[in-house]
């Protein structure tokens, strides 16, 4: 069968950024060779960088070709606007690899590939990832456009003047993110080149101190992507960066979800240690378990320098 009329079951989700929230204005995924498509939920984003949320119904037709979307940053008060072309050919190859290696549970045999998530991010980013059980994949990374847009069109409302559209949009903001973060953005802006940042690879490895036994290591990366393949994380990785570990200790199973914001900081302040040969240069991610779990903590290290992760959250 050609792969333009090649048919699979997928929905879309949208996704954004923690502290710095977006609004998909309308976003579609063209069907392959099509002048129609599925659209992207619309709304207002503010999460973990990568995670899907809100779902349009799943239709059985041909792949997307290209991604149109329309959006407003909060932060910056501006809207944006992009038309990408997405890799086909990969994500039919992607697709049928899901659909020949179905995650098995029970009697049920499901195709790893469901959904596209799309995500946006101020400073006009643009991701878009393929996602579904036990399994994520980044296919596409890009920038939109800076466009003209009023905020009573932003925000569906009538507003008399420029003076009153800004208080409403300050509004907004500030209680989305609360004061703390609201106080962040007026300082500092936006970090626009971070989610950029977040698909760098490096050097590490998970471990707990004192060598005490953990097993059953999985990880979700910065980078919004996920893999149902088993891989040793107890062993040097090459990749971008956790943003999720759980492990098991001494019978209790441990979650912890690392702050990104805080870690790529660490990370890239643990690589930029001079004078270290490659391999003093590896990161250590030092995990100490306790009871109750919430009490653990989490470090990072090289041979030179070693950095607490303040922010790091364990589930109880």
């Amino acid at each position: 069968m050609n792969n333009q009329h090649k048919k699979f079951t997928w929905g879309a989700q949208k996704s954004g950024p923690k502290g710095y929230p977006v609004n998909i204005l309308s976003a579609t995924l063209f069907f392959k060779g099509e002048d129609v498509g599925l659209p992207t939920p619309d709304g207002p984003s503010d999460g973990k960088w990568g995670r899907g949320i809100s779902n349009h119904p799943h239709v059985e037709r041909s792949l997307p070709d290209r991604l149109k979307v329309t959006f407003y940053s909060y932060a910056e008060n501006q809207a944006y606007h992009g038309i990408f072309d997405l890799p086909y050919d990969k994500l039919v190859e992607l697709f049928q690899w899901g659909v020949d290696n179905p995650k098995i549970m029970g009697e049920m045999s499901l195709p790893i590939f469901t959904r596209f998530v799309v995500g946006i991010a101020p400073g006009g980013t643009v991701a878009v990832w393929i996602k579904g059980h036990g399994e994520q994949r980044e296919v596409f990374f890009g920038k939109a456009e800076k466009i003209d847009m009023s905020l009573s069109s932003v925000f569906q409302v009538p507003f008399r003047n420029k003076d009153e559209a800004e208080i409403f949009r300050v509004e907004v903001l500030q209680e989305t993110v609360g004061e703390e973060q609201f106080n962040n953005i007026q300082k500092n802006g936006a970090p626009f080149d971070i989610w950029m940042r977040y698909r760098k690879p490096f050097q590490w490895i998970i471990e707990a101190k004192n060598n005490a036994p953990i097993s059953n290591l999985y990880v979700s990366h910065i980078n919004g992507e996920f893999f149902s393949a088993k891989t040793d994380y107890s062993q040097i990785n090459n990749s971008s960066i956790p943003s999720f570990i759980r492990f098991r200790f001494a019978s209790e199973l441990y979650e912890v979800n690392l702050d990104d914001y805080e870690t790529i900081a660490a990370f890239e302040e643990l690589d930029a240690v001079e004078g270290l040969k490659p391999e003093e240069r590896l990161i250590h991610i030092e995990v100490t378990p306790r009871l109750p779990v919430e009490t653990s903590s989490i470090r990072l290290y090289n041979t030179k320098h070693s950095i607490k992760l303040e922010k790091a959250a364990f589930l109880p």
